[in-house]
This record gives structure tokens, C-alpha cells and sequence, in this order.
């Protein structure tokens, strides 16, 4: 209200712009520190993870801005899966966004789905993998790539990398959260190659 009385060219103006920014950002970290700490409501339903990311494309493509470009590889004929579709959602978003501020000058972001079968040397791998059917959502980019002593604290809470005020630290400890809590496996891989992948999140079936 006080900034509607107030010309744009007074320097107070800027102060109470950005109080206003910071009530937003305080009322954004609460809303995810009270979705941290109880969970959440696990809603599960049959659930198509090609179209569920497909109908979120139109969202995505203005939040991450012009000079990013998502290209989607959703495999055919994809098995559902049992999981919250909203929690999902939200999941898909904190990897699209941690793809778009790992690259400030542009780049390409790749939301790929699989069936993937998981045997018994893949399981013994990964800690907490169990042997079965899945269906795998991966976002792998060109950004900057993932420094090593970050690698082992990216699903801390309120660890971030990103400088103060850019990040809260809870969007991935939130995302391995909702996917253990669908029976599923998160995992971060540091691009070695062209077309490896940073991300994979399989999703039981």
C-alpha cells in the first residue's frame, strides 16, 4: 500500500520494494519448511509420467526463461506409475529450476522417461535400490556441472551452493523425500560425457 503512494523516482520507493521481496521469500520458506516437516499428505494415484510432465511444459518454459531450451525425450508406451501426482509435480519443478540456475548463460535442459529393469548388480551399487521394474524420470543439462564436495550434501536440508538469498537449501532434500516416500530412488551423477545424465529419479512401479 505504501508503495502505491510513492513515485517510482523516490529512493525510498527501492526500500519498500524490497521488504516486499523479502516477505515474499520469508512466506515461501515457511511453506516449504511446514511441507518439510510433516511430509506432506501422500495422495497416490495411477499415474502417467509422460503426460504429467507433458502438462507441465506451458509452467515450465516461462520459469526458466528464453535462453533456456527443454527438450523432452518421454519414452512410448511408458508403464504408470503409483505415486502423489502433486508431489511429483513439485519434484519436476525443483530439478527444472536447479537446472536453470546451473546455467546463467543459457543451455539446453533434457526431461527423458525410461522403463528400466533393476538386477541385482545394479541394485548392489546404489545403497537402498531394490531389485524390480521401474520407471526412471531423468533432467540432465550442459550447465556448469556439480563440483565433487558438493555431490555428497545435495540432499541435505538447507544446504545450498547458490549465494545468500538464492537458494533455501530445501527443494532437493524435499524432492528425495517425496520419492522415498513413493518407494523410489533419487541419485546425483556428474556429467562425464555428452549425454550422460546429472539427474535420475526412478519411481517404483
Amino acid at each position: 500500500m505504501a508503495a502505491t503512494d510513492i513515485d517510482k523516482g523516490k529512493p525510498v520507493k527501492a526500500y519498500i520494494d524490497e521488504i516486499r521481496k523479502a516477505g515474499e521469500r520469508s512466506a515461501g520458506l515457511t511453506k516449504q519448511l511446514l511441507a518439510f516437516s510433516r511430509r506432506q499428505i501422500f495422495n497416490p494415484e495411477v499415474t502417467n509420467l509422460n503426460d504429467l510432465i507433458s502438462g507441465l511444459e506451458n509452467m515450465l518454459v516461462p520459469m526458466i526463461g528464453q535462453h533456456i531450451y527443454i527438450q523432452m525425450r518421454l519414452s512410448p508406451n511408458l508403464s504408470s506409475v503409483m505415486v502423489d501426482r502433486a508431489q511429483i509435480e513439485q519434484v519436476v519443478m525443483n530439478m527444472v529450476v536447479n537446472s536453470r540456475d546451473a546455467m546463467s548463460g543459457g543451455g539446453n535442459v533434457v526431461l527423458a522417461t525410461a522403463d528400466v529393469y533393476i538386477d541385482e548388480s545394479a541394485a548392489s551399487s546404489q545403497p537402498g535400490l531394490n531389485v524390480g521394474s521401474y520407471v526412471t524420470f531423468t533432467v540432465s543439462d550442459n550447465g556448469a556441472g556439480i563440483p565433487h564436495e558438493v555431490l555428497s550434501h545435495m540432499f541435505e536440508p538447507f544446504y545450498t551452493s547458490k549465494e545468500l538469498g538464492k537458494g533455501t537449501g530445501l527443494g532437493l532434500s524435499m524432492s528425495h523425500g517425496i520419492v522415498a516416500q513413493s518407494g523410489g530412488y533419487i541419485a546425483v551423477k556428474k556429467r562425464i560425457r555428452p549425454g550422460d545424465y546429472i539427474y535420475r529419479l526412478p519411481t517404483r512401479c
